[in-house]
């Protein structure tokens, strides 16, 4: 693999703000504050925000390197240590909403980025593709894998064990 360079924290309300200071935040009961991740914003929106930085979003490998170093980590800070609170914004012990991006510093991937397993969905370049039996490439609701593309990492609304770093998931752009 090629070197490349990611994120260290999602982006945050106020970086988005100063991307496009006209945005209203379309779900402002979950993420408020400036230090809060952005939620809501689509592919499209992503993908122009990473160009505006001088980037692009990473492709589902770099992702998930990031996110699982070399050894293969179950989630970023390591194999599941039980279900304990401070590694990762999950519904299990968190207030159904973001939380600052800098909060769960012992959930820190091995390369020290944070909220990989967590807090937000984030979206990768890549298109979503699952082959099933007979080689058919869908979705499991049956939609062509064509028109998803990947988000990794969970978010504040699901589990800590559907926030581990392997995990993908499709959405529509």
């Amino acid at each position: 693999m090629l070197e490349y360079s990611i994120m260290k924290f999602p982006v945050t309300n106020a970086l988005y703000q100063q991307f496009d200071p006209q945005h209203r935040n379309r779900f402002p009961r979950y993420s408020f504050d400036s230090d809060q991740p952005i939620i809501g914003i689509n592919y499209y929106e992503a993908t122009i925000f990473a160009l505006w930085m001088g980037l692009r979003l990473p492709t589902e490998q770099e992702w998930e390197k990031a996110a699982r170093g070399t050894d293969g980590r179950i989630y970023p800070w390591g194999d599941p240590m039980g279900y304990e609170k401070g590694f990762a914004n999950t519904c299990d012990f968190m207030a159904c909403k973001t939380n600052p991006v800098m909060d769960l510093e012992p959930g820190m991937s091995p390369y020290g980025c944070y909220d990989m397993a967590g807090n937000v969905w984030e979206w990768c370049a890549d298109w979503y593709a699952d082959k099933l039996p007979g080689g058919n490439v869908t979705d499991p609701k049956g939609v062509s894998s064509g028109s998803l593309r990947v988000l990794r990492g969970g978010s504040w609304g699901n589990t800590a064990v559907h926030c581990r770093s392997a995990l993908r998931n499709g959405v529509g752009p």
